[in-house]
C-alpha cells in the first residue's frame, strides 16, 4: 500500500495548481494536519482554506501531500484518486455537471475564434459557411482515448432504454410550425403529432383515447427513410396511425 499511495496519490505542484495568478494551490495543498476527523462550517474562513471541502480527515503531519483516497479502491485502481464525502443530492448533481459542462482550454477557444472571423468573411452563402464553422469545431475540439475509441469503433455514444417525446403544451396559435418546401416554394407545413392524433381511427381502441396515451403508444412511420429517427412532433410522416412502439 505504500507503494501504491508513494506513486499514486502524492501531489506535484503544477501550472495547473495556481490558475488565474493565484498565490496559494487551488487543491487545498500542502493539507494541514488533524489529530481526527471533523465536518468544517460552510460559513468558517477554514472552509475555504480546504478547498471548499466541508470535511477534514484524519491525517498525520506527514501526510500532508497526500491526496483522499480509499485503500480498497487504489489497490484494484492503480491511479491518482480524489475520495470526498458528498453532503448533499444537489452537490452531488453540481459536481457531475460542472464534469459534463467543463469548457475547452482557453487557447483552444481563442483559435476556434479566429478560425470562426475568417469564415464569416468568406464569399459564400450562409449554409456552406455554417458547415464550415462545424467542422472546424469538431477538428480542433478535444476528445477522450475513449470517445476516440467509440467513434473509430462506430460505437452510440449513448442508449437508453426510455425514449422522450416533447409535446408543446401551448395553446394551438401559438406552436410552432415546420415550413414544406417544393422547388424553394413554401408548399404547406409538415405533420405533427396533433393531426395526427386527430386523424387517428374512431374505432373503440382509439376513440377515447388520450393525446399523451396516443404519443406513449404510437410512432411516425417514415416511408423514405432508410433509419427510424427520434420523436419529433413537426417531422413529416405517414398520415395513417403509426405502428405501436416496441
Amino acid at each position: 500500500m505504500y507503494n501504491l499511495v508513494n506513486r499514486n496519490q502524492i501531489h506535484r505542484h503544477t501550472h495547473t495548481c495556481f490558475k488565474r495568478k493565484a498565490h496559494l494551490c487551488r487543491f487545498a495543498f500542502p493539507r494541514k494536519p488533524s489529530r481526527e476527523a471533523k465536518i468544517i462550517d460552510e460559513n468558517s474562513p477554514e472552509f475555504l482554506q480546504n478547498g471548499g471541502r466541508f470535511c477534514e480527515l484524519r491525517r498525520a503531519a506527514h501526510e500532508k501531500w497526500v491526496n483522499n483516497y480509499c485503500p480498497e479502491v487504489l489497490e484494484f485502481w492503480d491511479g491518482n484518486m480524489d475520495i470526498q464525502p458528498c453532503g448533499s443530492n444537489e452537490a452531488l448533481a453540481h459536481y457531475v455537471t460542472k464534469y459534463i459542462a467543463k469548457a475547452e482550454p482557453e487557447d483552444l477557444n481563442d483559435g476556434v475564434k479566429q478560425a470562426i472571423n475568417r469564415i464569416r468573411q468568406e464569399e459564400s452563402d450562409i449554409q456552406r459557411k455554417l458547415f464550415k464553422i462545424c467542422m472546424r469545431i469538431l477538428k480542433e475540439r478535444q476528445v477522450s482515448a475513449c470517445e476516440c475509441a467509440y467513434r473509430l469503433c462506430h460505437l452510440p455514444l449513448r442508449s437508453g432504454s426510455r425514449k422522450c417525446i416533447f409535446l408543446n403544451a401551448r395553446l394551438p396559435d401559438q406552436r410552432y410550425h415546420v415550413v414544406k418546401f417544393k422547388d424553394d416554394k413554401a408548399i404547406a407545413y409538415c405533420a405533427n403529432i396533433f393531426e395526427r392524433y386527430e386523424k387517428r381511427p374512431k374505432d373503440d381502441k382509439h376513440k377515447n383515447m388520450c393525446l399523451l396515451e396516443f404519443a406513449m403508444n404510437y410512432e411516425p412511420y417514415y416511408r423514405n427513410r432508410a433509419y427510424e429517427p427520434d420523436e419529433d412532433i413537426d417531422a413529416d410522416a405517414d398520415t395513417g396511425v403509426p405502428p405501436i412502439r416496441q
